[in-house]
């Protein structure tokens, strides 16, 4: 099966297992096995994290920016202060 948004390097996915996943035909993937409730979507519970998420990170680069070059701050990625 072809995945147009996916191009599969190495053996890490295979298709088979990503066909398996399209088709929630695959183990450990049942709303109890993330610990939520029967009645919730799980694709709603990962939208949820990972719009927390992405607060987070923007909240962490806004502060980041604002700190001055002789901050003895983690230096930013690519080592530019």
């Amino acid at each position: 099966m072809k995945f147009s948004a996916i191009n599969i390097q190495g053996n890490i996915l295979s298709g088979e297992i990503l066909e398996k996943i399209r088709n929630e035909d695959i183990k450990y993937q049942s709303n109890a096995d993330f610990g939520l409730d029967k009645n919730t979507p799980i694709r709603e519970e990962i939208n949820i994290a990972w719009t927390a998420v992405r607060a987070h990170w923007t909240a962490f680069v806004v502060r980041r920016d604002r700190l001055s070059e002789t901050d003895p701050a983690p230096q930013k990625p690519g080592g530019v202060g």
